[in-house]
């Protein structure tokens, strides 16, 4: 049964995914990856191949779970939190590491959202698509 802790976990997963790839703080991947003085190029690829492979998986189940107009309206919801947030100066989004910042959150949410609502749909509905049955 799926659960709020596993839409936690799949964000948290998320969130760990976009940030450990390019953050503002100077600590990521792309970082990384620039450090010449660092070295290590084949772990540097081999990283950098899993990146790619994670990536692809995860957008490719979104784009199944979402389709475009599911995607669409979820980028919808979510920036406009992000414009009430800011508009209830919640959060300031005057300077570029905090836009980055906020980019990140939200195309992790839309990752952890998009791998959830298949099964949020099927317990919403009590239907799975023909898609989802596995006939082995």
């Amino acid at each position: 049964m799926f659960s709020t802790i596993n839409l936690l976990t799949r964000w948290a997963l998320a969130l760990f995914l976009v940030f450990g790839t390019y953050n503002t703080t100077g600590y990521s991947y792309y970082h990384w990856l620039g450090r010449e003085a660092s070295g290590g190029l084949p772990l540097k690829l081999l990283i950098g191949i899993f990146l790619v492979i994670a990536f692809a998986v995860l957008v490719q189940a979104v784009w199944r779970s979402l389709g475009p107009w599911g995607i669409a309206i979820t980028l919808s919801f979510l920036t406009s939190v992000v414009w009430t947030l800011q508009d209830y100066r919640v959060i300031d989004l005057d300077d570029d590491d905090a836009i980055a910042t906020t980019v990140a959150v939200i195309i992790s949410t839309l990752i952890a959202f998009g791998v959830s609502w298949s099964h949020q749909r099927m317990r919403i509905s009590g239907q799975i698509d023909a898609k989802d049955v596995n006939l082995y």
